[in-house]
């Protein structure tokens, strides 16, 4: 079951689960809860796209999206981030959200290059 699936600027389809965002987002980022549209157009629209340093399962890539949000119960504008996981061997297979995040410092990595620049 999901939250949402949406499709990434590199028209690629993007599933956020149920089971992730409940049991993994909701628990160890508070602060995202109430922000589903804005997640969703982050994977709509990102700033950036970034190859993520770490690996998920076998055969599989990850991700970052990158953008700036106005969060209006605090008053700041902050660094929004998720990181997706795709699977290299099933190329239209959803990628999945594996977390999503309000970044206390921007420090997305560049070396191996940027996949997507708004």
């Amino acid at each position: 079951m999901s939250v949402f699936k949406t499709t990434d600027p590199k028209e690629r389809p993007v599933i956020l689960k149920l089971d992730t965002w409940e049991n993994k987002i909701l628990r160890s980022h508070t602060e995202m809860d109430g922000l589903l549209p804005q997640i969703r157009g982050l994977i709509e629209d990102p700033c950036y796209i970034l190859y993520d340093e770490t690996r998920g399962e076998p055969n599989t890539h990850r991700e970052e999206y990158w953008d700036l949000m106005a969060i209006a119960k605090w008053h700041q504008v902050r660094a929004l981030r998720a990181v997706v996981e795709f699977y290299d061997n099933e190329p239209k297979r959803p990628g999945d959200i594996v977390t999503v995040h309000i970044a206390g410092k921007v420090k997305g990595k560049t070396e191996r290059g940027i996949i997507h620049e708004r």
